[in-house]
């Protein structure tokens, strides 16, 4: 969720400064020490952090907003594992204990809790599938821009533009109106969110999750529009992400795309083959990603689709 971070501030400010990370530390820390601030690896202490920020000349961002957006950005990330496992009890602690912790809320967090908590009121059944769209478009459109957007059209989005939150909004939306029967419509959205994820890939301004997730809903989309050739292609594409990183435990869901759509097509050998490859991989599935019988029953269903990144 967050677009700026302690060691993100500290690398932009010093390259715009023109300054090495040995001249900046000289004194203070080790090189090391600094590169594993900047990539997010490691929160400086509060007396090295202030000595980096006087030799930048900086003041404006005090080490206790840090650590207040640090633990916010933490109780975020358990927050969407929550959801990603469906571990309803530990939603509500996290939904709470960040409504607790709202303060001074810019539209991208006011967006993020509202998507968040949209999840949670469909995975709780507190909203039918058909109203779903409807709860992800007032998110959207809760910014002046949301609704421009939704004046000028989905095909003017300029996606370079917009935040993670936004894109996960977005694909939200097009759940929603998959949901509705409108598959042309969430086949709009889904087919632009993908190259331009295929496009970020090189400079990594989206992560290979979020990449995987949209080739997998775009592969979903296809199969229910009966197109089963088109989904194949995006299976294959989400494979290769999730091959390359180690997404082991998203292959499966994957995979029993490709089976459907080797189904459609009578393709029974190549049916067969995914069908194996499944079982094998289906013994290594970690805890982490919920208990055994939650992802086997998700899992069958060809429905399942990836409301979180």
């Amino acid at each position: 969720m967050k677009e700026q971070s302690m060691g993100r501030i500290l690398r932009r400010i010093r390259i715009e400064q023109g300054m090495t990370q040995e001249a900046l530390v000289e004194g203070i820390c080790t090189a090391g020490y600094l590169s594993r601030v900047e990539n997010g690896s490691q929160i400086p202490s509060r007396q090295i952090y202030q000595l980096l920020m006087e030799r930048l000349g900086e003041s404006g961002y005090s080490y206790t907003y840090w650590q207040e957006e640090e633990e916010k950005e933490q109780t975020c990330r358990e927050l969407l594992h929550a959801l990603q496992t469906w571990q309803k009890e530990h939603v509500d602690e996290k939904l709470l204990k960040l409504q607790k912790m709202k303060g001074a809320q810019d539209i991208r967090e006011r967006q993020f809790y509202g998507m968040a908590h949209v999840i949670w009121l469909y995975m709780n059944e507190a909203i039918p599938q058909e109203d779903y769209l409807g709860c992800c478009r007032t998110i959207w459109e809760s910014d002046a821009q949301g609704k421009t957007r939704r004046r000028q059209g989905m095909d003017k989005i300029e996606f370079a533009e917009m935040s993670e939150v936004q894109l996960w909004i977005l694909n939200n939306l097009a759940i929603g109106h998959m949901w509705r029967g409108e598959y042309r419509e969430s086949a709009s959205i889904l087919l632009r969110l993908c190259r331009y994820g295929h496009k970020s890939a090189e400079d990594v301004r989206l992560p290979w999750s979020v990449r995987a997730a949209l080739c997998h809903n775009m592969a979903v989309c296809l199969l229910e529009m009966e197109k089963p050739k088109e989904a194949l292609y995006f299976c294959d594409q989400a494979i290769a992400i999730l091959q390359k990183e180690g997404g082991l435990s998203s292959v499966l869901y994957v995979l029993r795309l490709q089976m459907e759509a080797y189904r459609m097509l009578q393709d029974m050998d190549a049916y067969y083959r995914a069908q194996t490859l499944l079982h094998h991989l289906n013994c290594h599935l970690v805890k982490e990603k919920g208990s055994r019988a939650q992802i086997e029953k998700r899992l069958w269903d060809r429905r399942t689709l990836f409301v979180i990144f």
